[in-house]
């Protein structure tokens, strides 16, 4: 195939959801700086995948628990706010995008663009952006992502059993993401005992 496929207001469409969702009022600001209305609204799409992700598999509830433990706000009692619905959108897509194997974002699309061709048509628009600025689709989580939470948005069950696809990659490959997060530890000068300790003093968070 060749690029530049019709349409010439195909830049409203490759406007992100976050940006598009900003400028329709209303709703409070998530508690961890968010932007508005529109930020709440992808911040509750995306806390849906979160707990998807956590059904998905006992590993994925482990990442997401390590990762608010170092990164998120504490709440008055000083323990870290694990609830993925009191947390912003750029939170949470942080965490889906970086601890997630993008392995496993790429199944999950793969398995629902093969059931829906809504979001069939979806990840074609995605793609086609993508290919336009020569990056590869399959190589950017953000698009990933930003299919799945478009299906699951539209309550669509096929993209909702894809998340929980993409959960399964973290059982998967999760000591190729622990050897990630160990570096990540290195490169600021750790030995990875955070990883030990974060338990201490988190609240529990129950996706149920």
């Amino acid at each position: 195939g060749s690029g530049g496929g019709g349409g010439s207001g195909g830049d409203r469409s490759r406007q992100p959801r976050a940006e598009r969702g900003r400028q329709r009022g209303g709703g409070e600001e998530p508690p961890n700086g968010g932007d508005g209305a529109g930020a709440d609204e992808e911040a509750a799409t995306l806390a849906r995948l979160v707990r998807l992700l956590q059904r998905g598999s006992n590993e994925a509830k482990r990442c997401w628990d390590g990762f608010c433990d170092r990164n998120a706000p504490r709440s008055k009692g000083g323990s870290a706010v694990r609830d993925p619905r009191r947390h912003s959108a750029d939170f949470l897509r942080e965490f889906l995008c970086t601890e997630v194997p993008i392995s496993g974002w790429v199944a999950g699309v793969e398995l629902a663009v093969g059931e829906v061709p809504e979001l069939q048509s979806r990840w074609n628009e995605l793609a086609d952006m993508a290919t336009g600025d020569d990056e590869d689709p399959w190589a950017d989580p953000h698009l990933l992502v930003e299919l799945l939470a478009f299906g699951v948005a539209a309550n669509l069950d096929a993209a909702a059993a894809a998340v929980e696809r993409a959960a399964a990659s973290l059982g998967e490959v999760g000591d190729a993401a622990g050897d990630r997060e160990g570096d990540r530890e290195g490169d600021r000068g750790g030995s990875g005992a955070g990883a030990g300790a974060v338990d201490q003093g988190a609240e529990h968070f129950d996706p149920e």
